[in-house]
């Protein structure tokens, strides 16, 4: 009776364990990396493409600060801020103040 007790108990925490471990988990998306500009006021895709416009999120090299990030527009290469939120958005600032914020579109 008390073995049939344990088992029962036993196999119940495994089940409950098993349930847990099978629920959908968090998608989690790395905004961190290099990307292509496509779009930016009245440049056209074909300029930027062209000119292979970019902006990177990763780190950059030498410095300590994770939010760091730069653009390259074609000739010249700026610093900028990006801040990342939990909320899926990301806060651009630049040393002049201006503000941008970018969000996910659903």
């Amino acid at each position: 009776m008390k073995t049939t007790k344990y088992i029962s108990l036993l196999l119940t925490v495994f089940i409950y364990a098993l349930l847990i471990s099978c629920g959908s988990q968090k998608n989690i998306t790395n905004y961190k990396r290099q990307w292509m500009l496509v779009t930016f006021k009245d440049y056209s895709k074909e300029l930027l493409t062209e000119k292979k416009a970019t902006l990177n999120l990763t780190n950059i090299q030498g410095e300590n600060n994770p939010e760091s990030g730069s653009a390259y527009m074609g000739c010249n290469t700026i610093r900028l801020k990006a801040k990342f939120s939990d909320d899926e958005k990301v806060i651009f600032s630049d040393f002049y103040k201006y503000s941008y914020v970018l969000s996910r579109k659903s």
